[in-house]
């Protein structure tokens, strides 16, 4: 909902964007991750995957941002943001 709220209100470029989001999930894995850790309540098995497949999702999202139009981008996002709002608001 964040990088919505960034596209509509602030116009802002795809790539900016996609950096936006990436020090964002940065942000809140690492807070979560050291909160579980003070708690004791650590789920390595969720935790090693989401940081091990960030590194390669971020690499290939700032190639991506490079090679696609900013159109094609900002319509890729749309599209899955709402597909994932969808998917909140009628769970299966």
């Amino acid at each position: 909902m964040f990088a919505l709220v960034l596209i509509s209100l602030f116009q802002l470029d795809s790539r900016k964007l996609v950096g936006t989001d990436i020090s964002q999930a940065a942000i809140l894995l690492t807070s979560t991750s050291l909160g579980h850790l003070g708690l004791g309540t650590v789920n390595w098995s969720l935790v090693i995957p989401i940081c091990l497949g960030s590194i390669p999702g971020i690499v290939l999202g700032a190639k991506l941002c490079q090679i696609v139009p900013q159109g094609l981008l900002r319509f890729g996002t749309y599209i899955i943001l709402e597909l994932v709002s969808w998917k909140l608001v009628f769970p299966v």
